[in-house]
């Protein structure tokens, strides 16, 4: 029985700036009439704020399910602790077969701009085998889904989209502050500011499909979150 090791690290994103500015404020008039008033005006500019906090296996129950015939039973290798550490399958994943991680991570969003945010997942096109060399393709291997998604046994989830910018060659993350349309996988069209804690919260769930072909190995990506105002 082949076996691989994923480990996927989860790299957070923190961006952004509040700055409130007081301007045009004149004291009121010092005339004695009763005709006479003064005027103050109040201007604030609000420079837009925007925080992201990735936090992996988020929730108890977290870690790898599934691969159903398999004849393994997985659980959350050494890296994977509550709250903190990495999403790791493990070493029981199993060649030709899909494990679901449950609470793999959590983006908390806090913004105060009304028209919301946009929250982008990136990786790289390949992930590396850290002992023998060589890269199997990402967007086969590694699949995402909301929490709050169903996913009966392994249905079909929507793929990481690879990435490349041409100051650093072709398979490797932009951080440019443009990620591409295919990595949204979260829109939120308001203000946060109000909300419990003044953030929003959304879980995910990590896939894995392991075909047949890859040496039994570790193999580990980094994924990328990445929150831009609208």
């Amino acid at each position: 029985m082949r076996r691989l090791i994923f480990r996927f690290a989860i790299l957070a994103i923190f961006a952004g700036a509040l700055v409130a500015a007081l301007s045009n404020a004149a004291p009121a008039s010092a005339a004695g009439t009763a005709e006479s008033y003064g005027s103050v005006q109040l201007k604030w500019h609000t420079t837009p704020i925007i925080t992201l906090a990735i936090t992996p296996n988020y929730q108890t129950g977290f870690g790898p399910k599934g691969g159903v015939g398999s004849g393994s039973t997985p659980a959350p290798g050494a890296g994977a602790t509550l709250g903190a550490g990495v999403v790791d399958f493990g070493n029981q994943v199993v060649q030709g077969y899909a494990y679901l991680y449950k609470y793999a991570v959590q983006a908390a969003v806090l913004t105060n701009d009304g028209s919301g945010f946009t929250l982008y997942a990136e990786g790289a096109t390949d992930i590396q085998n850290n002992t023998a060399g060589g890269t199997i393709p990402l967007d086969v291997t590694l699949y995402w889904l909301k929490s709050a998604t169903a996913n009966t046994p392994f249905s079909s989830a929507t793929p990481f989209q690879a990435t490349t910018s041409p100051t650093c060659g072709v398979g490797c993350i932009s951080y440019a502050g443009a990620p591409p349309p295919s990595a949204v996988v979260w829109q939120y069209g308001s203000s946060t500011i109000g909300q419990p804690s003044n953030t929003v919260n959304q879980g995910f769930d990590y896939q894995l499909r392991l075909y047949s072909s890859p040496p039994a190995d570790n193999f580990s990506v980094y994924i990328v979150y990445t929150a831009v105002g609208n």
